[in-house]
Parts: structure tokens; C-alpha cells; sequence
């Protein structure tokens, strides 16, 4: 018995098999058209600024530095204020920690249609026919072929991703194609499809080598197996194979040699040695509060992301049993590589610190990590429906119809919560363009993991050479004297932004207040004098140049008035907003939290500096330890909307 077919034919007696080629073509090509044409309406509705990812407009930049025939930075130039976020300085050059694939792609798309956007979607289309082939090749069956495809398109998560311009879809759009290649060559024994895939292959690896070793392991176990008694054509394929992966490498490695100097030196480790994959203290760049991962963390994060994929794809957890139903009725070699596929990336990223951080988007955009096991998943979702519909129609219309419901009625929220940054974005450019009038350098505060651009706010970016008529500096502290020097004819601006204190009763005491104090006097507001336990207010708090006060919006503030007039920051120094939980109005016997900054008002413009540093203490008098606060006594302090 020789290796005639990689993989059986599908052992599902699904619904007519007798489909016509154009009649296929023609659905591929509507569902491709389809999801060209979400791309492109979702991303310029709901992500015109980028989205929450803020590695969007890493990608974008690192897109811009190719377009202007470089690789890398000098560091002097753009230090402190300019460092692009996501980048590392590897001598006296600042290095794109990301493989230069992708933003290859967006760059030929800003190139030839003056938008990055259309890469995206073109991605989309393509990988849609590439779910279609992909089903197509494991199960032997156009109609299951087209379901899937269609399952994947109607996923939310398949759906936000694709409308952003981070590099998961693409990455998962050539492993498929590798995929396809490879599993055609071991059927027909074609050197082309072979020498393809190798060229895929690599080019996966290029795009994100880690996706692209765990996605080509079940596959290639799978030839291997279908191939096991006839060598000649095992050897055929896996040289042809190599032959056309070698070039590609060659490219990896010289693209290493120019951006870190060492040819098995990746940007990703050598930018941010804290970035790798075990347990312990990890970082995503250097100067980054490092997030302890451990094995508690890591089955924690990654028990929340598998729990979140059915969720994020067509038809939420209803689709389950479907996809245990279709495993069960395919053929065991297929249903066997569907399976791996969709497995191995929980497995492959459960060693990865990344899954913690992942865990802060999944209800934004999905389990960003494991995009490529919804193809695979939906080929097993595919397979059980089609028995149903084979089976008792009625029943796989109703089935249908509970599945569209359970998508849409998650969708509202997602909608809103990708709106609110949507919102937030254009709320502080708005307030730019209010505020600046000419050329003109804009001072952003600087976050937790440092100054940069990019991030948390990937809205204020710059383009490469700085020549923009604003720019955006990541406040540096004193260093920030060498910009008017360094740029004498813009004039230097800092944005009001306001603030939100987000306040939940972690104490069970029944009054909650919160304060500000400048250092020499304390203001207080009393949010509530019969709290329970597990209670949230939220103060937006307008700081201008008559001082520091809650805004009477949203739940507005309870209980009495303030105590004393606003405070007076004409003279700059510290601000406090802290809040207090005790079992009377008397701060005494309060447990108190604060965040502590820095505010100046001169000339009428507001200077802050955030974020600012946490502190906690049993009472007022202390003593005052520097802790987190969001966990002692539930308090937040970000930008308001």
C-alpha cells in the first residue's frame, strides 16, 4: 500500500456532495469578497486610530522605516523622546522588535494605494480561501470545505482581528497556505507543491517563527504518517521541501546579522532580555515593571484563553458538541490533525509569560494567541453540523439559528467596549487640535513601562523623520529642557487629559470618600455614608486652572459638599487623589490609598505628570507604604473618557 492520499476522505455523509466547481468557486469567491469588504468597514468604523493593541502602530511604524529604506534607528536622535514603541536599542541603533514580514506587506500596500488598511483586508479575502482549501484538502468534501469557511468569516474573532493591523491573520493565512501546499504534495507526489511549501514554510517562520513551528508540527506528523510506506516519495517531498525553505532562512538570518549583528540573534530577546518563554520575572521591553510568571499564572492565563475561544467563534459555547461530533465522525487521521492543531497552540503558548499579558485584550479581540486553531476547530464544527443537517434538517435550522443568536448577542458588547477606546482616541486628538495652533511639540505623559510613542496611546504617533507639523515627545522629566533647544520654531505644548478615580468597597465599611490634597491642604468629597461591600463609584475630576474638582456627572458624587474650595495648584508640586473607607465620616479610622503625581497650572495650561505612584496606609497618619492600591482599597486613577 503505497501513500496515494495524505489524509482519508471524510467519513461525514454530509450534505450534497455533488457541488459543482463554478457553483463552489463562485461561494469562495462571495465569502472571500465578504470578508474583504468587513475588513475594511470594521476597521475604519470601529479602529480609525488603531485599536486598544497598541502593537498596531508598532507594525504601522516599522512599515514607514521600510518605506524610507531603513531597517533600524539612531539611538541619539530618537532618545528619550521618540523611542517607537515596540522597539530595543541593541548598541547605538533602536531595533523593530518584529519581523520585517508583515510590515513588508503593509508597506506595499501604503505604497501602491496610499493606506495600510487594504493589506488587511486582502488578507482577510485570501484567508478565507485558504480556510475553504485547507477544509477542502483534510476532509475531501467542497461542502464542509464551504461551511468552514463560512463558520471562520461569521466569527467575531476572525472578524476583529482582521480589521486591525496586527500580523496574527497574515501569519495564519501562510501557515494554511503551507498547509495546503504540503498536504497536496504527499497526495500527489508533486515536486511543485512541495518545493511551495517549503517556500511557505519558511516565510511562516519569517512572519512568526514560534506560530509556524507549532502549526507545521501536527501537519508534518501527518504526511509523515501517510507517507510512512512509500520512502521515495517521503524523500521527494521533504527535499523538495527543504530546497524551497533554505532561501527563505538564508533571508532570516541575514536579517539578523543587519538588525542585531548575529545571525541566530532575534530582535524579539536581544531588545528585551526579560521577553522569553518560561517561568519567572518577565518583561516586554527593558524598564518594564516585570509581571511574575509562574506555573499558578500560567494555568490561570491559559484556562482563561481556552475557555475564551468558543466563545469569540461563531455560535459561542454552543458549538462544542458540534466540534466533539464532527472529531468523532471524521476520519481518525483527519480528525486526529484537526484536533492537534487546534490543541498544540494552549499547549506551545502555556510556557509563554506573553499569555498573561494576552489575557488583558481577550475581551476586546479574542485569544489573540491561538487565531490559528479557529480554521481547524472549524472544520471539526463544519463536520458536526453537516451530520445534523443529514440527519434531520429541522433540527440543524434550529441549530443554526441558536448558534446566529449566540454570536450576536455578544457582539453589542464587544462593539462598545473597542468603541470606548475608539472614542477615547478621538477625544485627545480632538483636544490637540484644539490646544496647538502652528508647529508644534506635544508633550504625552509617560506610562509604567516607560516613554514612548505608541504606547499606551497609539493615536499620538510620529512619522519617521519627525517632520510632521506636531509631533508627540514622551515626557522625560527635566530632560524635556533640550526640546525647545533642539526645536526652536515649534512651540511646546502638554495636553490637559482628565482623570477618572475608580472606587470599589473591598472593606465592607459603610462610608467611602475621596480626597485630593496638594501637600499643604486636603479637599474631600464623601461618595457614600451607607456603602456595602463590592460597591463602585466613579469621579471624573476636572483639573484646570482654578484648581482640582469633581465633575457632577456620571454617578456624581453623594453625601456632602466639599470641604474646602478647590485646591490651588498655581504653584505646582504634589497632588494626591486617594480614597478612604471607614466606618465613619471621621478619616481617622478610614484605611486610606492614594495616587500620587505631580500638577502645576502656568499661564492657564495644566501640566501632570502620570502616572502616578501608588501609596496605602492603615490611617492617615500613617504609615504610608508604597504598594498597589487597586487591590487594597479598589482604587484606580486613568484618563477619562
Amino acid at each position: 500500500m503505497t501513500g496515494t492520499a495524505t489524509l482519508p476522505r471524510s467519513a461525514v455523509a454530509a450534505a450534497p456532495r455533488a457541488l459543482p466547481g463554478w457553483v463552489w468557486i463562485g461561494l469562495v469567491a462571495l465569502m472571500a469578497l465578504a470578508a474583504l469588504v468587513a475588513s475594511l468597514v470594521l476597521s475604519g468604523w470601529l479602529f480609525p486610530t488603531f485599536s486598544a493593541n497598541n502593537d498596531e502602530p508598532g507594525y504601522a511604524y516599522q512599515a514607514r522605516l521600510l518605506l524610507d529604506g531603513r531597517l533600524t534607528l539612531p539611538a541619539d536622535v530618537y532618545e528619550p523622546f521618540f523611542r517607537p514603541w515596540i522597539s530595543g536599542r541593541i548598541g547605538d541603533r533602536l531595533v523593530p522588535v518584529f519581523p520585517p514580514v508583515w510590515p513588508a506587506v503593509l508597506a506595499a500596500s501604503e505604497l501602491l494605494s496610499g493606506s495600510m488598511r487594504p493589506a488587511a483586508a486582502l488578507t482577510a479575502a485570501v484567508a478565507i480561501v485558504l480556510v475553504v482549501l485547507f477544509a477542502r484538502e483534510v476532509t475531501g468534501d467542497r461542502w464542509l470545505a464551504v461551511l468552514a469557511g463560512a463558520l471562520v468569516l461569521a466569527s467575531p474573532f476572525f472578524l476583529f482581528q482582521t480589521a486591525t493591523l496586527l500580523a496574527y491573520p497574515f501569519a495564519v493565512a501562510v501557515q494554511l497556505a503551507f498547509a495546503v501546499c504540503l498536504l497536496r504534495a504527499a497526495r500527489t507526489g508533486r515536486a511543485g507543491w512541495a518545493l511551495a511549501a517549503g517556500v511557505l514554510a519558511g516565510l511562516a517562520a519569517f512572519a512568526r517563527s514560534y506560530d509556524a513551528v507549532l502549526f507545521a508540527l501536527p501537519v508534518g506528523v501527518a504526511v509523515l504518517v501517510s507517507l510512512a510506506r512509500d520512502r521515495p516519495r517521503l524523500l521527494r517531498t521533504v527535499g523538495w521541501g527543504l530546497a524551497g525553505a533554505l532561501p527563505v532562512l538564508a533571508a532570516i538570518l541575514a536579517y539578523n546579522v543587519a538588525t542585531t549583528g548575529e545571525p541566530l540573534r532575534f530582535a524579539l530577546q536581544a531588545a528585551a532580555p526579560g521577553n522569553q518563554f518560561g517561568f519567572g520575572p518577565r518583561s516586554i521591553v527593558v524598564g518594564a515593571p516585570p509581571v511574575q510568571y509562574d506555573l499558578a499564572e500560567a494555568v490561570r492565563t491559559t484556562a482563561a484563553t481556552v475557555l475564551a475561544l468558543p466563545g469569540w467563534t461563531f455560535g459561542g459555547l454552543l458549538v462544542v458538541p458540534l466540534a466533539i461530533l464532527g472529531w468523532a465522525l471524521l476520519a481518525r487521521r483527519a480528525a486526529w490533525l484537526l484536533l492537534a492543531l487546534v490543541a498544540v497552540f494552549p499547549v506551545g503558548y502555556f510556557f509563554w509569560w506573553g499569555n498573561a499579558l494576552a489575557t488583558m485584550g481577550v475581551a476586546l479581540f479574542g485569544p489573540q494567541y491561538y487565531l490559528p486553531a479557529l480554521a481547524p476547530l472549524a472544520v471539526l464544527i463544519a463536520a458536526g453540523l453537516a451530520d445534523v443537517w443529514r440527519r434531520r434538517r429541522t433540527a440543524a435550522v434550529l441549530i443554526g439559528c441558536a448558534l446566529l443568536a449566540a454570536t450576536a448577542v455578544r457582539l453589542p458588547e464587544r462593539i462598545a467596549l473597542n468603541a470606548g477606546f475608539r472614542d477615547d482616541h478621538a477625544a485627545e486628538l480632538a483636544a490637540v487640535d484644539a490646544a496647538v495652533d502652528g508647529p508644534a511639540v506635544v508633550l504625552i505623559p509617560s506610562e509604567r513601562d516607560g516613554p514612548w510613542i505608541g504606547h499606551p496611546r497609539p493615536h499620538l504617533v510620529n512619522d519617521v523623520d519627525l517632520a510632521d507639523p506636531v509631533i508627540y515627545a514622551a515626557d522625560s522629566g527635566a530632560a524635556n529642557l533640550v526640546l525647545p533647544q533642539r526645536f526652536p520654531d515649534r512651540a511646546l505644548f502638554r495636553p490637559e487629559l482628565a482623570v477618572r478615580t475608580t472606587v470599589t468597597n473591598t472593606t465592607g465599611q459603610r462610608v467611602v470618600s475621596v480626597y485630593a490634597t496638594d501637600g499643604r491642604r486636603s479637599d474631600r468629597w464623601i461618595l457614600d455614608q451607607d456603602s456595602r461591600l463590592g460597591a463602585t463609584y466613579a469621579v471624573d475630576w476636572l483639573l484646570g486652572p482654578d484648581g482640582l474638582r469633581p465633575a457632577a456627572t456620571g454617578p456624581a458624587v453623594a453625601g456632602p459638599a466639599r470641604a474646602e474650595d478647590d485646591l490651588d495648584l498655581g504653584a505646582g508640586g504634589p497632588l494626591a487623589i486617594g480614597v478612604a473607607q471607614g466606618p465613619t465620616p471621621d478619616l481617622a479610622s478610614a484605611a486610606v490609598a492614594e495616587q500620587r503625581t505631580a500638577a502645576r497650572v502656568d499661564g492657564g495650561q495644566v501640566a501632570v505628570l502620570a502616572p502616578g505612584s501608588p501609596w496605602r496606609a492603615p490611617s492617615p497618619s500613617g504609615p504610608w507604604t508604597a504598594e498597589p492600591v487597586d487591590d487594597a482599597l479598589g482604587l484606580t486613577v486613568t484618563a477619562a473618557p
